[in-house]
């Protein structure tokens, strides 16, 4: 047992690097920090029904953590793209705990975006609907 878990990691701290973020982000969700997380599929037919950036820059200890809510109007339809990102590459944990995509009125998307060091974290959220 002790074996396995030792080449695991040995596997991960020299394939870690090698990895794309992108395909981890989008298979696993927040196990694996990465700059851009996206749930659901991209269409120019749909609209962006809700936008936010969070811009944390603290002296903290621990992690810090923003949590986005977003419900859709009855006009807004459904939500079909969610996308999560940083535009100065530092990696970040974000999840959907509620909703999400293929979601409509009145449930409402919650996602929450979570540093990796503790006091900063940057990031952006676009949610489209259609």
């Amino acid at each position: 047992m002790r074996f396995v878990i030792v080449v695991y990691l040995v596997a991960v701290g020299f394939l870690g690097p090698f990895c794309p973020k992108g395909s981890e982000a989008q298979m696993t969700g927040n196990l694996f920090p990465a700059s851009e997380f996206v749930w659901g599929t991209y269409s120019n037919a749909y609209t962006v029904c809700y936008s936010n950036t969070v811009n944390r820059h603290l002296f903290s200890l621990v992690p810090v953590s923003q949590i986005f809510s977003f419900t859709p109007t009855a006009a807004q339809l459904t939500v079909r793209y969610i996308r999560v990102w940083t535009d100065n590459y530092h990696p970040f944990y974000a999840t959907v705990t509620t909703g999400g995509v293929g979601t409509a009125n009145p449930t409402v998307t919650t996602v929450q975006v979570s540093s990796i060091h503790a006091g900063k974290l940057y990031a952006n959220i676009q949610i489209l609907c259609g």
